[in-house]
């Protein structure tokens, strides 16, 4: 846990470093010299927001007793915070999330959970490609239907606290439309706030999912 708590702190600062770097200004970039820009490059500008819809399935991978599987449904509004810029593999720009999501349980105590989530994302951005990798971190809170005394396995109590990171690629068929593949990292606890009188039982869930979004 130690690991993927310092990785969360890692991507966020990283991409708010990168947020302050000094943009380039894509009438100047090299590349227009041979071609025009891609469909990533011209949707991908400062203040565009995007409404992205994520959906897969997740797997326990350990901590505890437990063997969970779920499917979650993430609805999110991403705000491009400022121009492609930086040279190289680091060429990109970032983006602000903030998220909605639904995660029916199919194995596992409970049978659901809901919350929110909201963090920074980072997007690697190469001259005329239209596809585009990334890295991001959420935080925030979750609702489930907890177990009382459930064995081995299960939030201590309905409240507790979320995190993800996530990598992927996504690819922009036009300048507004876009669809990709992710692997999504979710941590959810209520860090030992039902403790003593209920044992507290971490996830630690993996998995990929679809995503499929627009820009507006």
């Amino acid at each position: 846990m130690n690991f993927l708590k310092f990785s969360v702190l890692i991507v966020l600062s990283f991409a708010f470093a990168t947020a302050g770097e000094k943009k380039a200004d894509l009438r100047n970039d090299s590349f227009l010299k041979e071609g025009s820009l891609s469909h990533a490059e011209k949707a991908i500008r400062e203040d565009v927001w995007e409404l992205q819809l994520e959906s897969g399935a997740m797997f326990d991978i350990g901590g505890w007793n437990t063997n969970y599987q779920t499917f979650p449904q993430m609805l999110s509004l991403n705000w491009n915070m400022d121009e492609i810029g930086n040279k190289g593999l680091l060429r990109g720009n970032t983006v602000f999330q903030w998220t909605g999501f639904y995660l029916p349980i199919d194995r596992g105590a409970e049978t659901r959970m809901f919350g929110a989530l909201a963090g920074p994302m980072y997007q690697f951005v190469q001259p005329g490609k239209n596809w585009v990798p990334y890295i991001g971190a959420r935080v925030g809170l979750g609702f489930v239907d907890s177990v009382p005394n459930a064995t081995k396995q299960g939030q201590g109590q309905d409240f507790c606290f979320v995190f993800t990171v996530t990598g992927g690629c996504k690819y922009y068929l036009t300048e507004r439309f876009f669809a990709g593949l992710e692997l999504n990292y979710l941590h959810a606890s209520n860090g030992g706030l039902s403790e003593p009188a209920r044992k507290n039982y971490g996830w630690n869930h993996l998995g990929p999912q679809a995503v499929l979004g627009c820009n507006f």
